[in-house]
Parts: C-alpha cells; structure tokens; sequence
C-alpha cells in the first residue's frame, strides 16, 4: 500500500534510525509497505533525481502499471512518531482531492514548537508556520517541504514526477504549485516528525546550484500563476487563505 522512499547521503546512522522509526509506525498500523533507498553517497545524482527514481521503484512497474497506493517521501535525517503514517494518511484518505501530505516538524525529542508546518512563502528561501505541536491540526498549505511527504499515486500518475531542471533546491515547492495548478490540494497533517539535518555548510558549487535552481523556478512560475499559488492571507495561526484550482476553476480554501 505505501512504498517508501529515501534519499540517502553519508549518514548511516541517521538512515538506520528513519528506517527504524518508520518500522515502528507499522507495529501498530497493519498495512503492507516496502522502503525503497538511493544512496547518493556512492552514485550522487542529486536529491531530485533520487526521489524520482525511488518514487518509480515505489508506485511504478513495468508498461506504466502503477502500484501502491501512495509514496512517502522522507529525508534520511527525519524520525517519524509512532503514529505519524496513520495520521497522513488519515488526512489523504478525507479528501480525493488532496494529492500530497506533510508530517510537521520539530528540532527535537522535547521539543514543543513545531518549525515547519507548511510553507508560507518559497523565494529567496522557503518560510514556514511555526506553532505549538499540541495545537497543530490539519489544514490545506501553499506547499510542504519534501523532508516528510505522501503522495497519492493517482496524483503522481497524473502529473508525473519531480523537474529535474530543479537538479537540488526548489523541486518540491515546484511539485507542490504543479499539484495544486492541476486541482489536487497540500495539507499539513497532525503528524509528528523530528527533524534534525545537520548544519549544512553549502560549498561554492552548491550555491551556485542553489542560485540556478531558484531562478529556473521564478522563470518557470513567474506571473499571475505564481503570484496566486506562492502568497497567502494569513489570518491567524491556523486561518489563511489559499488559492486552489479544481477542474480548471478557481476556488479559495481557508485553512
């Protein structure tokens, strides 16, 4: 039912314990799943190329049959509570329309605030509601970090994978605005996932990739289309307003 996918880098311990942690949520919901992993530390093809290919090795078989009902998308360097898969996909299955799932994340065991919890705004870097875990709730998002997503695999079918012009920033907020440009919708859900990457100090090469990415994005978004898929009204800590499209109309949802 939900096959796995794990972009790996030069952290086996991190991996083991994410491996670990979504064995875990399966001692308590019993449905069949499978962890597919890309090591880019021995074929490094970039985080956009690896979660395509894993997300093919997920839900696709031979001659485009598909398989699996949904794909989760997880960073190496996120450890999933015990109930974090049940709760994603308690939100996916509410709604037909929604496409993509994200758990939100805290720095920590003990940690109370969650820091990413859906994205606020993507350029020049991504922004996130930040909330109390105990308040968080599920709710409809302009776009969710890949660090922690389900995707349904009728959706994936649909608009297909990751751009690969987007070769290691940006593919999930473009995913996201190319999800919700043809009608699916992007919730946060009530899931809990650490998230602990480790101090990233970009070398001269990743900036440069980073820059490249970034501009490839407002290129490809910039207009009208962006301007309503990428800015939201906030209305308060719960409450904002977002521009879905479904069957090719317009429609706002509050979140």
């Amino acid at each position: 039912m939900i096959g796995f996918v794990i972009p790996s880098y030069q952290a086996p311990d991190d991996l083991k314990r994410c491996k670990q942690c979504i064995e875990d949520n399966f001692k308590r919901y019993d449905v069949p799943w499978e962890i597919y992993v890309h090591d880019n530390s021995i074929d490094n093809i970039f985080f956009t190329a690896a979660v395509n290919k894993g997300i093919k090795k997920a839900i696709i078989v031979d001659h485009g049959l598909y398989q699996n009902t949904y794909a989760c998308v997880i960073n190496q360097d996120v450890f999933l509570e015990d109930d974090a898969i049940e709760k994603m996909v308690k939100v996916m299955e509410s709604d037909p329309d929604i496409g993509i799932v994200c758990a939100c994340m805290v720095a920590s065991d003990d940690d109370e605030i969650c820091i990413d919890t859906g994205g606020l705004w993507c350029i020049p870097n991504g922004g996130s509601l930040k909330m109390s875990r105990f308040e968080v709730k599920p709710a409809p998002v302009l776009w969710a970090t890949a660090a922690c997503w389900l995707l349904r695999t009728k959706m994936v079918e649909e608009i297909g994978l990751l751009d690969e012009n987007l070769v290691h920033f940006c593919s999930d907020v473009d995913y996201c605005f190319r999800a919700r440009a043809a009608g699916w919708q992007v919730w946060r859900s009530d899931a809990i996932g650490i998230h602990r990457p480790k101090s990233l100090q970009l070398t001269e090469e990743m900036n440069l990739r980073r820059n490249k990415d970034t501009e490839y994005l407002l290129k490809k978004w910039c207009g009208g289309l962006f301007n309503e898929l990428s800015f939201t009204w906030q209305k308060g800590p719960q409450e904002q307003n977002i521009v879905m499209y479904k069957k090719g109309q317009k429609i706002n949802v509050v979140g």
